[in-house]
């Protein structure tokens, strides 16, 4: 058996904060305090609380308190690897059920379903994507990428699977110092990622028939809170949601796509910038790039170059010299659009 849910956008993974009172019973004991001392007076400074990993059939889960704002809240990250055979269908409304319950008792605390989708605040969502490449077009589709700045590359290696060096992906930003400016992003090998770093995982998915082929990779991006949410929303158009986790795990395909994109927009408005003015041949001019980025908004909202061109072609309140000049600039401005690939979706 193989992954079928390629070319679907899923929710691979997130992280909850509920308020610790609202468990009936909480297992404190999983938590154990840790002070920082003064080094003088060797009085205590802060207190602290490290995060308690859990392992369970081959997936590894972090549990923390944490405080925020006075209140104290118990911090769950949530993966698609806990669906174990099911793992490439992703989190859902449908499935997450069966993964919380088999949380909770893996952590030894109890809280109802309902209550705590009810109260619980959800953050750092990891939505994916699957596709199929093979490795020399997959390292043409992230090269653009690797070019921008904090691009960071893994490349695989021949003890892993593969019998040479190969791209193995490409990150923007680290996941902490991410933003809304600058999203985490990253293309990657999947199955290079499950023999590096999940590999007891990989081998049960292997007892269970499934198969990964070293042609399946993977799109992911990161919407970091409620913040993150909302502005995705508005630029996707798309009314605004509850952002808490039964809303999101009830997003559809179609949403999951928009919102996907708009995050990706981020980086490939900077590719498009960046071929536009450090094009192969002749550079571009300031006056050119604008044109070509006024054409790719326009492009975006449905217009074809064909319609562009001829707004500008039958102006009749300009003369003629303007209208050939405008034209001219307009038809160069065109020709560097052509050129960028993240914009061959566009006519």
């Amino acid at each position: 058996m193989t992954n079928q849910n390629a070319n679907n956008y899923f929710i691979d993974s997130f992280t909850t904060l509920t308020p610790v009172e609202a468990f009936n019973i909480f297992n404190r004991q999983f938590f154990d305090n840790y002070y920082v001392l003064n080094s003088e007076t060797f009085e205590i400074h802060d207190e602290i609380k490290l995060p308690k990993w859990f392992v369970r059939l081959g997936v590894k889960f972090r549990v923390s308190l944490v405080t925020l704002f006075g209140s104290t809240y118990v911090r769950i990250t949530f993966t698609s690897k806990m669906l174990g055979k099911h793992y490439f269908w992703g989190l859902n409304a449908q499935n997450f059920r069966i993964v919380f319950v088999d949380v909770m008792n893996e952590i030894g605390c109890t809280i109802s379903y309902d209550n705590f989708m009810a109260v619980s605040k959800i953050n750092d969502v990891d939505i994916a994507f699957d596709f199929f490449m093979n490795d020399s077009t997959f390292e043409i589709f992230c090269k653009p990428y690797t070019k921008l700045t904090g691009a960071k590359t893994f490349y695989t290696s021949p003890k892993k699977f593969l019998s040479g060096r190969a791209l193995a992906g490409v990150q923007m930003v680290n996941r902490r110092d991410a933003s809304i400016l600058t999203p985490f992003m990253k293309f990657y090998s999947k199955l290079d990622e499950l023999l590096s770093r999940s590999n007891e995982f990989y081998q049960r998915l292997l007892k269970a028939g499934v198969v990964v082929s070293p042609n399946h990779r993977r799109c992911e991006v990161t919407i970091k809170n409620k913040k993150h949410f909302e502005s995705v929303f508005k630029a996707c158009s798309i009314p605004p949601e509850k952002i808490n986790p039964l809303d999101i795990l009830n997003l559809s395909q179609v949403r999951l796509g928009a919102i996907s994109d708009c995050v990706l927009n981020r980086y490939r408005n900077h590719i498009i910038s960046d071929k536009l003015v450090r094009g192969n041949t002749t550079k571009i001019t300031p006056t050119n790039y604008l044109l070509a980025r006024l054409c790719v908004i326009a492009m975006e909202q449905g217009y074809t170059l064909k319609h562009i061109i001829n707004l500008v072609d039958v102006k009749d309140d300009i003369n003629d010299v303007a209208k050939s000049r405008l034209l001219s600039r307009l038809k160069t401005s065109v020709s560097y659009v052509r050129q960028v690939h993240d914009l061959t979706h566009l006519k």
